[in-house]
């Protein structure tokens, strides 16, 4: 039997205005705008491909079913982001003017919450000795 080697995973991030979510990510946090793709109402989804090193998130926009508001849809997800300094990342968001809010990691170390404007939140934690020195 053959198996099929898994190359990566892409978040992603259902919102409701994909120009301000996409400016967010862009000028807020430091994402390039890899792609995207925008359809007529009702069609599929439009949507943006973005990346900033090695983290890549895909962001489509969809309206919410019909009775239901944004504010009514459960849709908050945590995604944790390893980064080599979060000290560092947590002054350059300051420095954007991103609120972000601190503490630490159990076991260890600190990390920093960035909601983005559909109520997602990025958590940026250290990545492990060995992994940083893996990636070269």
């Amino acid at each position: 039997m053959r198996l099929s080697v898994w190359a990566s995973a892409t978040p992603m991030l259902r919102v409701y205005d994909l120009a301000r979510t996409t400016r967010f990510y862009t000028y807020g946090l430091g994402f390039t705008f890899v792609r995207g793709a925008a359809t007529p109402a009702g069609d599929t989804p439009a949507f943006a491909q973005l990346r900033r090193g090695g983290v890549e998130l895909l962001v489509y926009e969809r309206e919410p079913a019909a009775g239901h508001t944004p504010e009514s849809v459960l849709r908050t997800l945590l995604l944790y982001v390893a980064v080599s300094d979060v000290e560092i990342v947590t002054a350059e968001l300051r420095i954007r003017w991103i609120r972000v809010a601190t503490g630490e990691l159990p076991g260890g170390g600190n990390y920093c919450d960035v909601e983005d404007p559909d109520g997602n939140i990025l958590r940026f934690g250290a990545v492990s000795q060995p992994v940083l020195e893996a990636l070269g």
